[in-house]
């Protein structure tokens, strides 16, 4: 995986997530897998605590731009604020 393209695509996606009052991070793990993981942070969510993460393997075709599509899609449609959920969760 291109780490200029990762980057450029990690930097709209912060972009993407700050106007929808949102935050992103991504973290890179050394190990023989070379995985990384998208955190979004939303602060009406809860503070201090990722409301979702999504891991993937740069060594796995595809698999950085499907985690990062559903990264989008969660900016979207934040699963933490469907009724359901909160119900579920007491909330």
């Amino acid at each position: 995986m291109d780490k200029k393209y990762v980057a450029q695509k990690i930097k709209e996606l912060r972009k993407y997530a700050a106007d929808a009052d949102m935050q992103i991070r991504f973290k890179t793990y050394p190990n023989n897998f070379n995985t990384f993981c998208i955190f979004i942070y939303d602060r009406n969510f809860k503070k201090h605590t990722y409301a979702v993460g999504y891991d993937g393997c740069f060594d796995c075709d595809g698999d950085f731009d499907k985690c990062l599509k559903q990264a989008y899609d969660e900016i979207d449609d934040p699963y933490w604020f469907n009724p359901e959920f909160l119900v579920f969760n007491n909330w």
